[in-house]
């Protein structure tokens, strides 16, 4: 299995199981089950629920793979489902369901088969696309099949397609960004200099 914890916690439980003459020290056998009793633990079914289809996995480690698995949530079908009620995570749905009660549509703004954060302002189209905390879409941008990250601001009259966003920054207005149709490349606006790579935009 594959597990997450807070690095002290986990320091502490397996010196305390290791003082304990009755353990056989072993993690899934003895650690694990006494965390259960005794402790917070949160577990996501790995296995499908019929068995037959694959379990979902995705390996993050390229800036590709990450904006796959962004996309992998979305649509009437998700490889993984954030709804799952065996596996709460979050106050997140897909349009046209109520996104948050603090997310707002401006007239004018439109979404459809995208995961909406809290405290969201759309006043543009945003299709496909999984929109983090408190990120503003301003009139007349368009956000198609991309990943925007907390506090990032769309600018007016904008187009992306293909993109990741980071945290915080402001996509300039009527500027258009796509993933390269030659290269392949994927598009990430970032503040930190060196850290991306952004096709040329055209306006």
């Amino acid at each position: 299995g594959i597990y997450v914890f807070d690095a002290a916690f986990l320091a502490r439980t397996v010196a305390i199981d290791a003082a304990r003459p009755e353990s056989g020290h072993d993690f899934a056998a003895d650690v694990l089950p006494r965390l259960i009793d005794s402790g917070r633990v949160f577990a996501h079914a790995f296995r499908a629920e019929n068995g037959s289809a694959r379990a979902y996995w995705r390996d993050i480690g390229t800036l590709r793979a990450y904006w796959q698995a962004h996309m992998d949530l979305l649509g009437p079908a998700p490889l993984l489902r954030l709804d799952d009620p065996r596996w709460p995570i979050g106050r997140v749905a897909l349009a046209p369901q109520i996104l948050s009660p603090s997310t707002t549509t401006a007239d004018g703004g439109t979404i459809e088969d995208s995961l909406i954060s809290t405290r969201c302002t759309i006043a543009g189209h945003v299709l496909r696309s999984v929109l983090s905390d408190a990120v503003e879409v301003e009139p007349g941008a368009d956000v198609t099949e991309s990943v925007v990250l907390p506090g990032a601001v769309i600018g007016a009259n904008s187009r992306l397609r293909g993109v990741i966003v980071d945290t915080g920054y402001r996509v300039a207005e009527g500027i258009v960004i796509e993933q390269c149709a030659e290269t392949g490349e994927l598009p990430v606006l970032s503040t930190h200099h060196g850290d991306a790579t952004v096709c040329a935009p055209t306006h």
